[in-house]
């Protein structure tokens, strides 16, 4: 299987950061994205292709506008220049509404509230 290599040649995966300080140079005032921002996004490779994987809707949409720039950056930092980047879009955050009606129907919360004369207060995502 080829190696994606990056700078000093080892594996883009290993040498994230250092992409992130290369990409400084490529980093335009118009983009939304700075580097720091971009090291705090995680990254895996799956065969010749980069998923960045933001954390929250924000960010992906921060990156999605600074995409052409990343784009270029990563293909003029790694070896060989076929590498696949995807923008992975993060999973929708559900309502605290949602997540309580989901966490009634679980047969431990019911004994608890059963047991307990409980109520559920304050679902959030983890």
């Amino acid at each position: 299987e080829d190696q994606i290599l990056g700078a000093d040649n080892l594996p883009v995966l290993v040498d994230w950061p250092s992409f992130c300080s290369f990409y400084t140079d490529w980093h335009k005032k118009d983009d939304q994205v700075s580097a720091a921002e971009l090291r705090s996004v995680p990254i895996f490779f799956l065969g010749d292709t980069l998923q960045i994987k933001p954390r929250t809707t924000f960010q992906y949409e921060r990156l999605l506008a600074s995409q052409a720039t990343i784009v270029e950056a990563v293909k003029t930092f790694v070896q060989p220049k076929n590498v696949q980047i995807v923008f992975v879009e993060p999973p929708k955050q559900r309502s605290s509404s949602e997540m309580e009606a989901e966490a009634m129907n679980l047969p431990q919360i019911k004994t608890c509230i059963t047991i307990f004369e409980a109520r559920l207060e304050n679902c959030q995502n983890c």
